[in-house]
């Protein structure tokens, strides 16, 4: 996926996934929201590696990763997001390190 893709999708679904920092913990940027969901969705990784590799609480990887899943199905149902075809995961996830 280019990077123009991914802040493309940013830009569609952030203003419905951004979230307001409380006293308890600050909220997670929409940008890293779309960033879980693309990694669960284009790998076979757990959750369990993504709350790692994104150092985020297991209950906001799940929450997160379905929410923006849902919208993702809601507001883009008629619309095409090209992605290239990337034919190594290893080149995702240097993709993601490299944000």
């Amino acid at each position: 996926m280019t990077r123009e893709t991914f802040y493309h999708i940013v830009l569609i679904l952030g203003l419905q996934i951004e979230r307001q920092d409380t006293n308890m913990r600050q909220a997670i940027l929409p940008d890293k929201r779309v960033e879980m969901v693309i990694m669960k969705l284009a790998t076979l990784s757990s959750l369990l590696y993504i709350v790692n590799q994104f150092s985020v609480a297991p209950c906001m990887a799940r929450v997160g990763t379905c929410e923006v899943c849902q919208l993702l199905q809601d507001i883009t149902a008629n619309k095409f997001i090209c992605l290239e075809i990337i034919r190594y995961p290893k080149e995702i996830i240097e993709g993601f390190n490299a944000m």
